[in-house]
């Protein structure tokens, strides 16, 4: 089989066995929990799940920060994740008067 698996570039273990699909995980508590989770993001639609945790616990709930992030995935209450800007070239050029003038300041005034 080792031969099979390096000339088709998988791992031996892919080749034994068929992939399974994981089932949708449900606990005792989560729909008590997603509707103080819902109460939670409406009054406070910037707070993360960190954040939302957090006062979860405030309220008295035990519940981790992963499982949060599995209820308000579940239901698309996450916030949006951050994209950073595309980096833009500098096409012009800088003119000052006369030499090192534009990074001089006066920090004792």
């Amino acid at each position: 089989m080792s031969p099979i698996a390096r000339t088709l570039g998988v791992s031996r273990t892919s080749l034994y066995a068929e992939p399974r699909e994981r089932s949708e995980q449900k606990r005792i508590g989560d729909e008590e929990l997603l509707r103080v989770i819902r109460r939670i993001v409406e009054e406070k639609p910037t707070f993360g799940y960190r954040r939302v945790t957090a006062r979860l616990r405030c309220f008295g709930f035990e519940a981790n920060h992963k499982r949060v992030y599995r209820l308000m995935s579940r239901e698309k209450l996450l916030l949006q994740r951050y994209a950073p800007r595309p980096e833009r070239p500098h096409n012009g050029k800088v003119i000052t008067l006369r030499s090192d003038l534009r990074w001089c300041t006066d920090a004792f005034e």
